[in-house]
């Protein structure tokens, strides 16, 4: 009898050392996958204001949750952000492929630092999970002058473009219509010609320019410290002579757009653009962002404006001196 009971006990034991197995078994959590994450700039040296993309790219496993902790913003120092795109997609293998790319454009010249991009991840649906925490090394990227490379090149006088036809018809075509077109402004300036005979001439676009420039340089604002200013009015006196010399509504445009307009311009070569935009990036610079411009950089800006004018006052004729 006592050997039966001790052999029931036994039994009892041992089913109780296998459920209290299993229970600890159930409680071990598994090791979660962790996501990675990395961040890239398409380039590592800019010139002033041009476009820089930074991309972050985290590949995110199978039941893993992430949230960005530490993201980009405006008050990047040296940076300004102008646009922002989030992309999402899943791989082959199940898991996910999140993409968040910056548009940035520098403001400051020297070596900047673009900050780490930190993350965090745990469990998904894991309300009271603790978050773990990742991040991409910093990005360096050295933004250059473009006013530097253009104080040694001179402005060069413009060429005309000339363009080869392939077929004998187009030379034809283009023929007849030139001399259409010879007849029909003959007849419209032999008509002007009589209704308006005694109408003075305008004055050429770089003839109000040069009079315009001369007045500032008499104002002496550098020496007073009014740097912003002598900027301001000497932007808005190459802009105005761009529209009367080349019909650009430079007035009225931003800096890129302006740009924009002048590349489909053929009465400017490459360098002249290069210059221009030098310029104009300088003059934003002052006006917008608190450049620390100095007396010197105003009387080059100043002496490259004059020279502008001076080289483009030529050809091809102004729209406002009477030319056909």
């Amino acid at each position: 009898m006592k050997r039966s009971a001790w052999i029931i006990i036994g039994l009892i034991g041992s089913a109780a050392l296998c459920l209290a197995a299993d229970g600890y078994g159930q409680r071990s959590d598994p090791a979660l996958p962790v996501p990675t994450v990395a961040a890239a700039a398409d380039t590592s040296t800019v010139t002033l204001g041009d476009p820089i993309t930074y991309t972050v790219t985290m590949n995110i496993p199978a039941g893993i949750e992430i949230e960005p902790e530490k993201p980009l913003s405006s008050g990047v120092e040296g940076f300004r952000i102008r646009d922002v795109k989030d992309n999402q997609r899943p791989d082959r293998a199940g898991n996910r492929v999140r993409t968040v790319t910056y548009i940035l454009a520098g403001f400051e010249l020297g070596k900047q630092t673009i900050p780490e991009y930190r993350i965090r991840y745990r469990a998904a649906g894991a309300a009271d999970g603790q978050w773990t925490s990742l991040a991409t090394k910093p990005v360096e990227i050295t933004v250059t002058s473009v006013i530097a490379d253009e104080k040694k090149a001179a402005l060069q006088p413009l060429r005309p473009r000339l363009w080869i036809w392939p077929k004998w018809s187009g030379w034809l075509l283009i023929a007849a219509l030139a001399i259409a077109a010879a007849a029909v402004l003959w007849l419209k300036r032999r008509r002007q010609i009589q209704q308006v005979a005694l109408v003075p001439a305008a004055e050429p676009a770089y003839v109000i320019a040069l009079r315009e420039l001369e007045s500032l340089a008499q104002a002496h604002l550098p020496e007073q410290g009014l740097i912003e200013e002598f900027f301001e009015r000497l932007s808005g006196c190459v802009r105005r002579y761009l529209e009367n010399r080349f019909q650009l509504r430079a007035p009225w445009m931003s800096t890129e757009e302006f740009m924009e307009a002048a590349k489909a311009s053929p009465s400017l070569n490459g360098q002249q653009k290069n210059s221009l935009k030098a310029f104009l990036v300088l003059s934003d610079l002052v006006k917008f962002a608190r450049y620390g411009s100095s007396p010197k950089e105003a009387d080059e800006a100043f002496s490259a404006a004059r020279n502008f004018v001076e080289q483009t006052k030529d050809a091809p004729a102004d729209p406002g001196n009477g030319a056909a």
